[in-house]
Parts: structure tokens; C-alpha cells; sequence
């Protein structure tokens, strides 16, 4: 049913708060927030003048229902204006292992899948990010951190936003997070390719001369017929799974889920225009391949690849500059290459075509809550102290205590320790939401190593 602002939804009826004097937020948590606030959702949409792909209700909603995890919960902040959605921070709530204890880590639902992904604003975006922290501050007793990736260097939460979470006690931290290339399609193909260095220029005729002669067939593949695109995007994966990315574990090999929902979303934007596979082909065996996404005037050129085979011809390169080619004369005016984690200096591929670099940053701000601090800090010592002592006695079990992995001794001191951290948490669930500590008796190795975004684009 439709969303009335008016009347709270069931599960934010607590935690409906005033941001000023004409702004209010809401925190819609549960999958049932997507239906709720749909129709408000894509109306502010049509109201903002370059909103991302990534922050669409149809992006979000694929990848919420492919890739969210079983503890995942959405939680919705919808700042309104009167009866009008003026802007919408989508968010997840997901459990984090740290050693033997759970945070719950408040990440942009957007970072599942997307790139950039930012806030639907109506009004000044500042405005919009400070009702979003305010409510998100006074409902701190229901997370542990927050994980924000990819935010725009000048956004409200790397600056104003640093002053208003120190305030609150909550401990802030910057750091970088991805680089982005972009052009502006400006004037013509002809002078564009001018503008490129006398090498750029040789090494794209040679090898597009090369390709010709080797491969007088060759020919490009573009598919935007909705249904034919998912028959061309399993095409581009056989091309990807012969290159370094799929033993890499990257793209769309770091989480192969993302391959079942590309194939029900590309289908879905090609209906309106906003996807493409393009692939490079001779007779039945294809050399590159490109998918693109189009959000409005701005055209993403989400991953490329090729065949190793034909690493020689530069094939990557050649086909992605065919489809930029296309872009001067359109209604586009910008190419976008999502994802690196690598400065554009550092890839020289890409800077080579492409100008302009947009940087990112990453925000992650932790809560402390002080009534577990001491039992863990306790307990990591007490790990650290044996470790050392193992090293020491060059593994000598008597020395040291049991094995790695071996079950724990009632009376072990770190039984002891996780059973004081279990009945802090009995203790104090009535007043903070449970801190999620695991119960298992067995010693942990490692924490686990946090995973940076994988590159978008092929070198």
C-alpha cells in the first residue's frame, strides 16, 4: 500500500525525529520499507537533477534480493519535507565478525553492488546528510559502526559530519577508498582523438589496423534487446573466466551472486534503454567484451574484458574507445569507469583516454560502548600474551596452554572472559542491543582481513 508520512510505519513509529524546523526524518528498517516508501522514492528521483543508478529503488531492490546476507536488515532514512520524500540514505544493518565478537556495521546498501552510490536529495545534499546523521546518532544503542564507502571528497560526512559524530562520542576515521575516470563528451570524435598524446593516438590506429588484417570479418556486437542481453552477458563471462579476474576473485568473481543478478537486472534497464553488452567478435569466437549502464546523460562503463589470446591487439582497449566513439553526437555528456582502487596514474591505460579522476573516501565511525571495552581488551591481551609465549617455547603445548582450535577448559581464562561478556550482554540488552558475542569454545587464529572494492575495469 502507499506510503502516508503521515501516519508512521510499524516498525519507525520510534524512531520518527525533527531535523529542524521544516525537516523531519524517519528510519524504515524491514524489507517491507521498499514497498512502503517506493512511489515517494521515485518521484524525488524526477525531482533530482543527476541522480545515480546505484541509488534507484529497481538497482537497489536487485541487489538487496540477490546479495544481502540472512542477518541483513534495511534500514530506510527518509527526510521529509511536509508530506514530500526530499531525500533517502538506503542503508544495511550487517553483523561483522571481529574475532569472537559481532559488530553491527551499518553499510550503503548501495556498496552491494554499485559504485558511488550517494543520497536522493531534493534539497541541499548537506541537508539532507545531517537529518540523516542526526537520527542515525540518536539510534546509536542499534549499531556498532558505520561503514560508508566511496563518498564524494566534498561530501557533508568527511567534514561537518566528523564534527558532529565526535561530538556524540562516536570515533570517526577517514580513509581512501576508489578513484574514477571520467570524460565530458564535448565537440566530436575527430577532436577528442586529437586531444589524446601522439602515442595514444599511433598505438590505437596500429592496433585497430592490426585487428583488420588479422580478422577481416571482425565485427562488434552491441545488445540492448532485453531479451537477448542476458545471453550476451553469459558471452562476456566465458570471455572473462579465460582472464586474470576470475583466478583473482574479482568483478564478478568475488561474489558470483552478482552474476545472477546482472542477469535479471540488465534485462530490466534494457527495457528502458540503460543497458548494453557489447561484444567484440570473428565469426563465433569472441576477443572483447564491455557492459554499460546509463542512468540519464551519463553513461557508466561498468567492467570490460578480453581474451588473453589476443592480449597482442589490444582488443579491451580498442573496443571500449568504438563505444566512447558512439557517445559524441548523443544526448550523453559523460563516460564514467567505475571502481579502482588504483590513483589513474597508476593505470595508464585508462588515463591515457580518459582526463578527469574523481577520488572517493571511505567514512568509518565506530561506537564505543564501554560496558564490553574492558573484557575484550582483556581478552585480546591474554591471546597476545600466549602467542608470544608459544613463539617462545617454539610450540611446546605443556608451556603454553592448548592448541590453536582445541576446545577450551571450563576453567580457561578466556572461558571465563567470554562467559562475563555473555552475561554483560544478559545484563545490559534491556538498555543496548545485544553485541552479538559468539559462544563457540574454540580459540580464534585471526580477525578477518578487511576486503577492499575490486577493481571495475580491465588494465
Amino acid at each position: 500500500m502507499p506510503f502516508d508520512p503521515a501516519v508512521p510505519h510499524p516498525r519507525a513509529a520510534h524512531v520518527t525525529f525533527t531535523a529542524s524546523a521544516t525537516l523531519r526524518t524517519e528510519v524504515l528498517r524491514g524489507v517491507g520499507a521498499f514497498d512502503a516508501l517506493q512511489a515517494a522514492w521515485r518521484e524525488a528521483l524526477e525531482r533530482m537533477p543527476r541522480p545515480s543508478l546505484f541509488i534507484t529503488p529497481d538497482f537497489l531492490r536487485l541487489s538487496w534480493a540477490h546479495l544481502h546476507e540472512p542477518d541483513d536488515e534495511p534500514w530506510l532514512v527518509a527526510v521529509w519535507e511536509g508530506a514530500v520524500l526530499v531525500g533517502l540514505l538506503p542503508l544495511v544493518l550487517r553483523r561483522d565478525r571481529q574475532s569472537r565478537i559481532y559488530r553491527r556495521v551499518l553499510i550503503h546498501m548501495g556498496q552491494l553492488a554499485g559504485d558511488r552510490p550517494g543520497i536522493v536529495h531534493t534539497v541541499s545534499a548537506d541537508r539532507v546528510w545531517e537529518a540523516a546523521f542526526q537520527a542515525l546518532t540518536q539510534l546509536r544503542s542499534h549499531w556498532d559502526a558505520i561503514d560508508l564507502r566511496e563518498l564524494d571528497a566534498m561530501a557533508w560526512p568527511l567534514h561537518r559530519g566528523l564534527v558532529s559524530l565526535t561530538a556524540a562520542g562516536i570515533q570517526p576515521a577517514v580513509l581512501p577508498s576508489t578513484y574514477a575516470g571520467f570524460l565530458n563528451i564535448e565537440g566530436d570524435w575527430d577532436t577528442y582523438l586529437l586531444s589524446r598524446s601522439r602515442n595514444t593516438r599511433q598505438g590505437y590506429r596500429r592496433n585497430e589496423r592490426r585487428l583488420l588484417e588479422a580478422y577481416p570479418d571482425l565485427r562488434i556486437d552491441v545488445v540492448t534487446d532485453p531479451a537477448l542481453i542476458a545471453q550476451a552477458f553469459d558471452r562476456y563471462l566465458a570471455l572473462d573466466a579465460k582472464s586474470w579476474k576470475c583466478d583473482a576473485g574479482i568483478e564478478f568473481w568475488s561474489d558470483r551472486r552478482e552474476q545472477a543478478m546482472m542477469r535479471v537486472l540488465l534485462p530490466h534497464l534494457a527495457a528502458t534503454g540503460q543497458a548494453s553488452v557489447w561484444l567484440l567478435a570473428t565469426g563465433s569466437t569472441d576477443i572483447a567484451g564491455l557492459v554499460r549502464l546509463r542512468q540519464g546523460p551519463v553513461m557508466y562503463e561498468r567492467c570490460s574484458t578480453y581474451d588473453p589470446a589476443f592480449a597482442r591487439f589490444g582488443p579491451s582497449t580498442y573496443l571500449c574507445m568504438e563505444a566512447v566513439r558512439q557517445l559524441f553526437g548523443s544526448d550523453c555528456d559523460e563516460s564514467d569507469v567505475l571502481g579502482m582502487t588504483e590513483r589513474l596514474d597508476e593505470r595508464p591505460a585508462i588515463r591515457a583516454w580518459y582526463p578527469g579522476e574523481r577520488r572517493t573516501m571511505r567514512l568509518l565511525a565506530r561506537n564505543p560502548h564501554w560496558v564490553w571495552r574492558p573484557v575484550l581488551a582483556l581478552r585480546e591481551g591474554l591471546l597476545a600474551w600466549r602467542q608470544k609465549a608459544r613463539s617462545v617455547g617454539q610450540g611446546r603445548v605443556g608451556e603454553v596452554g592448548q592448541v590453536v582450535g582445541a576446545p577450551l577448559a571450563k576453567d580457561d581464562p578466556l572461558t571465563v572472559l567470554d562467559d562475563l561478556a555473555l552475561e554483560i550482554e544478559r545484563e545490559v540488552s534491556s538498555r543496548v542491543a545485544p553485541m552479538h558475542v559468539e559462544a563457540a569454545r574454540t580459540r580464534p587464529v585471526q580477525a578477518a582481513a578487511d576486503k577492499q572494492p575490486a577493481a571495475r575495469q580491465d588494465a
